[in-house]
Order: C-alpha cells, then sequence, then structure tokens
C-alpha cells in the first residue's frame, strides 16, 4: 500500500529528511489540530465520585478535583507518543492546498510496508483515523483492561469529522522528532501545479542517488479533478547499488547483497548483515563510512556485519 506526506517545500528539512531517509514525528502539542487527543471521560469521573462517597464522604472537592485532573491528564499524556500523519489521496485539492503551499510544494509517496517494518508493533501504531461527532469515552475497563498500547491507540486515533476530507493514515510511534525509514521506503515524489522548476530540481537532487519515479500534477479538463503525468521513471537498476554509489569505491564490482536490514528508532541503533564479491581490507572503513551516510544517517550506533561469497565473515 502506498501512503502520502504533503511538503510545502519552505522548509530546509523537508529536503534534509529526503537526503537522511528519515520523517518527523511530532509531538501532539505541534500539531494543528486544537483538539487533538481529546477524550470524554464522564465515566471514569462518576465512578470516582462514587467511589469517594464510599470510602470517605470527607472528600474535599478540590482533592477529587486533583484525582480527576490527573486521570485525564495520564490518558491524553501529550508526551506519551508521537505522530507521522499521512493520506491515501494524493489527489486531494484540500491537501495541496493546505499542506504542499497552494500547489507550490510537493508531495511524497512511501511504501507502507517499509514503515510498518520498523521498530515493530510495541513502538510503532499504524491505523486509519476514525472521524466521529464526540470525543472517544474511556471507562474503567479501559484502564483495568489496558493492553500494550491501547490507551495510545484510542486517543491517537480519532478526530472530528470535520477533518474527515484528509483521508489520514497515522504512523503512532514512540519517539518523537526525527524517525529513520529504510532506504528504499521512498517510491514516488509528485509536484504541484504550481511547483517551481527550482524546487523540482532541488528535490531531485536530494533523491539523485535513489531509484524514485517523479510525476506532475495536473488538472483534469473540464472537472474539479486532478490528474498526474510521469516525467521521470525510474530505472530497473539495483536500489542498493544506486544508493551506495561513490566516486571513490566501485561498487558495482562489490556488488553488495543485503542479508538482514533493521531499524530501532526506540534505541537510536541500526543492524546490516551484507555479502560482498571482495572488499578490499584497506576499503573496509570507506565503504562502513558510506553504509553509515546512506543508510543510517540519523541512527547513533549502527553494526555492520560483512561476508563474502562463501559466507565467511570478512568484517
Amino acid at each position: 500500500m502506498k501512503i502520502y506526506k504533503f511538503k510545502s517545500g519552505i522548509n530546509d528539512f523537508d529536503f534534509e529528511s529526503l537526503t537522511q531517509n528519515y520523517y518527523w514525528a511530532s509531538n501532539v502539542k505541534e500539531l494543528n489540530d486544537v483538539f487533538e487527543s481529546t477524550i470524554d471521560s464522564t465515566q471514569i469521573d462518576k465512578i470516582f465520585e462514587s467511589l469517594a462517597k464510599m470510602i470517605n464522604k470527607d472528600v474535599g472537592v478540590e482533592a477529587l478535583k486533583m484525582l480527576k485532573n490527573n486521570t485525564n491528564e495520564v490518558l491524553t499524556n501529550k508526551d506519551l507518543f508521537a505522530i507521522f500523519s499521512t493520506s491515501t489521496d494524493f489527489k486531494n485539492e484540500l491537501l495541496w492546498a493546505h499542506y504542499a503551499n497552494s500547489h507550490k510544494g510537493f508531495c511524497i509517496e512511501y511504501d507502507l510496508e517499509l514503515l510498518r517494518n520498523v521498530d515493530g508493533a510495541k513502538h510503532v501504531i499504524i491505523n486509519p483515523i476514525k472521524y466521529i461527532k464526540s470525543p472517544p469515552k474511556f471507562n474503567i475497563l479501559d484502564l483495568v483492561r489496558n493492553k500494550e498500547n491501547n490507551i495510545a491507540g484510542k486517543v491517537g486515533f480519532h478526530k472530528s469529522k470535520a477533518w474527515e476530507y484528509e483521508k489520514e493514515l497515522r504512523i503512532l510511534t514512540m519517539k518523537n522528532g526525527k524517525v529513520q525509514y529504510p532506504f528504499n521506503a521512498i517510491t514516488g515524489v509528485y509536484f504541484g501545479i504550481n511547483s517551481s522548476e527550482k524546487l523540482k530540481n532541488k528535490v531531485k537532487k536530494a533523491l539523485q542517488n535513489h531509484s524514485v519515479n517523479f510525476y506532475e500534477m495536473k488538472r483534469k479538463e473540464k472537472s474539479y479533478l486532478l490528474t498526474h503525468v510521469n516525467i521521470h521513471i525510474q530505472k530497473d537498476e539495483n536500489r542498493l547499488h544506486k544508493i551506495l554509489s561513490n566516486k571513490t569505491l566501485d561498487i558495482k564490482s562489490i556488488n553488495p547483497k543485503i542479508l538482514s536490514y533493521k531499524l530501532f528508532n526506540f534505541t537510536n541503533i541500526g543492524n546490516l548483515k551484507i555479502t560482498v564479491n571482495h572488499l578490499d581490507t584497506e576499503n573496509h572503513e570507506r565503504f562502513k563510512d558510506i553504509i553509515k551516510s546512506r543508510l543510517f544517517p540519523v541512527t547513533e550506533r549502527f553494526f555492520l556485519e560483512i561476508y563474502d561469497e562463501s559466507n565467511n565473515q570478512i568484517y
């Protein structure tokens, strides 16, 4: 499945994120919906009131109010998770207007499965937003039966029906800020109708070592619909070879092939097992530096194992 992120192209990190293979997961406080993570905890409040009367009739109004507030803060903890918002619709004219600088920006196409496999279910939850008329209701069973990520999942995937046009598919992650994704997660880029040639060239340069399809958005004649045309189709070549291409090292002769590739954003660790045809000892460090800068630019540490064609570990 493909998902889409609209970019204005105004900020430098719009391009840095392309070259460094990351998306930005925002803290709830940074989002543009003032009702983000709003819940209805009326049922829990009533239970607290009843319990207070049963246990101690002299429980003060202020103490009860503090108990309710503390519970609500736990349920809607704005530091509990971070959010990366995407859409399933790249032809949505309002998204182009609101998030892509009035069609002057661009839209990134991701392979959802590659994003899903980073960190695993414990640290990444991916679901479509449920658009509802009233905030989700929480009761005491939500607390008692709470399974891993259940509260975050319920709070993080509901929005007012006013936002329904966005067709949002949300990635909820336990890490705020830069979240590394696999080097081949971007599969396409769509340029807005009003995108400048300067912006197009800047995006293409940022993705020059990737195999990415590029498109331009167009108006569909005699309608209010958008369509797109191909302006560059990726060549059928090894993506790993392309992203590791380097003038000082002949990557094609080395012919690297991935045995396993893992990202652990929650702990800022990457892990790569790779085979090569032949690699001189003097080139080990150079090759490692290329891999770090191209495959793990955001991670703080990464572990590399290099094997030869006979499956003997050489690094």
